[in-house]
């Protein structure tokens, strides 16, 4: 019954909840899509909370910023974890509450999800792979990038140096065809002649 009634909405171009006239572009109205985000932002922060120590922050660092944050997954193997549970209607954090917070699970922001990624990377075992020159590849790049960072001031306007996290941001948004524009094998030298 409900299924037939989103069904019968969507095709009249009606709003999916409602029944009223939906935003330009969108399946439901600017009242329930406010609702809908409404509910969503308090199953984050509820989540967050949960799994920051009854806190709503990172249990590293203490970044309170909602925007910010993020669910890690202790032991890794999130990537695998959220194929497992397919996508979930309403959302990871819906899916944890709806599971009574499952152990595994911490509030970082989304630095510090990057450094722990990072750093369980480097613990694994890796082949040592050698250039023609004989400098390995990511020294290499690794290099490149800290002299990259330090030419643009070596800092976030956040605060945030640590090089593992920092990325360079195209200002004008046009990354993608930047990237696009410059032949394989050659990205990490480009910055330099950009910034000549």
């Amino acid at each position: 019954m409900v299924n037939s009634t989103y069904q019968r909405r969507r095709r009249a171009c009606l709003c999916i909840y409602c029944g009223g006239p939906p935003t330009s572009g969108k399946t439901s109205c600017v009242e329930c899509l406010a609702r809908r985000r409404a509910r969503a932002l308090a199953i984050k922060i509820d989540v967050l909370t949960h799994y920051g120590d009854d806190e709503c922050h990172c249990v590293h660092c203490g970044e309170v910023r909602i925007g910010a944050l993020t669910i890690d997954h202790i032991h890794g193997q999130g990537k695998q974890h959220r194929k497992s549970i397919g996508r979930h209607k309403d959302g990871f954090y819906l899916w944890l509450q709806k599971k009574g917070y499952p152990p595994g699970y911490r509030t970082l922001c989304s630095n510090c999800n990057v450094k722990a990624y990072r750093l369980s990377v480097r613990q694994k075992p890796k082949p040592a792979i050698r250039c023609r020159t004989g400098d390995c590849t990511a020294l290499y790049r690794a290099r490149i990038k800290i002299a990259f960072m330090q030419r643009l001031g070596g800092r976030c306007s956040c605060g945030e140096d640590d090089i593992d996290v920092l990325t360079a941001h195209h200002v004008n948004n046009d990354g993608t065809a930047h990237r696009r524009s410059v032949p394989n094998g050659k990205m990490v030298a480009t910055p330099f002649t950009a910034l000549a």
